[in-house]
């Protein structure tokens, strides 16, 4: 038998692996064998805003799971993963999740090994951000015109009462700046724009100006990669942000590639 725990609460004072010692959100994994073998997966969020009820089942060589379930009302959220490969072998299992047709390859040391992708189905029902989304035997990962519409339905209730959200964009004006950095200075295009949010069924509107930053040779920083085949050179080309003159723009472009700078040093 084997189990961890993960602490994923992070403070605001924490930095790097330290965590704080509230259970507000955790993991915990519990497995019979070393992977891969039945197994549960259990993952908790108390002040969680989320409301999400939803049954997922998948089968697949490459899936981590064959069941999960999602039990998310304010304040809690609850996640349980179980990783039942006993399912596999009944013939109820094997007719109500099809069998995927499509295949992965893996390289292994001792020779090229095929996988049969994983076919989910998803039942539930999500809301957020004053919208709905349904699931009822739906597949996850891929979407078919010939499927019907009632397995997965989205509405925003916004848009239902108030009528949809407009974006309207209107560019104050566009100058040629330069971006000073310590190495040298930069030439870039400032793009100052108005955006107006409004409904068609709802008075009041919400106004913000926006710049956006081209510079064509690119700011130079180090990569954020993990890997030594992806931790090479990078550069920062352009950047958007809600100032409200360029001066602000151009110093939140310093201030970024500087961020690249110190945190991924070469």
């Amino acid at each position: 038998m084997y189990y961890h725990y993960q602490n994923l609460k992070k403070s605001d004072k924490s930095y790097g692996d330290r965590r704080d010692k509230s259970l507000v959100h955790g993991r915990l994994w519990w497995k019979k064998d070393m992977y891969p073998s039945d197994g549960i997966h259990v993952e908790w969020v108390i002040g969680s805003k989320t409301f999400n009820l939803s049954f997922n089942i998948s089968k697949g060589y490459v899936s981590e799971h064959t069941m999960s379930f999602a039990f998310c009302i304010p304040p809690i959220s609850l996640y349980w993963d179980f990783n039942w490969k006993w399912l596999e072998d009944r013939k109820w299992w094997n007719k109500l999740v099809r069998e995927d047709k499509s295949k992965i390859m893996y390289t292994l040391p001792d020779g090229m090994v095929i996988f049969k992708l994983a076919e989910e189905r998803c039942f539930g029902i999500r809301i957020f951000d004053w919208s709905i989304c349904w699931d009822i035997y739906n597949k996850p990962h891929e979407s078919n015109s010939k499927d019907p519409k009632w397995m997965h339905g989205y509405f925003e209730i916004l848009d239902l009462l108030f009528g949809r959200r407009k974006n309207i964009r209107k560019t104050i004006s566009e100058q040629n700046v330069k971006i000073p950095m310590p190495e040298k200075t930069y030439d870039a295009v400032v793009k100052m724009e108005e955006v107006t949010i409004k409904r068609s069924r709802w008075p009041f509107s919400k106004r913000y100006t926006v710049a956006d930053i081209n510079c064509e040779e690119g700011i130079k920083h180090p990569g954020k990669g993990t890997c030594d085949y992806n931790c090479g050179e990078d550069a920062t080309y352009g950047l958007s942000c809600m100032v409200d003159n360029p001066e602000e723009a151009i110093g939140k472009m310093v201030a970024s590639v500087l961020h690249c700078r110190r945190v991924y040093p070469l």
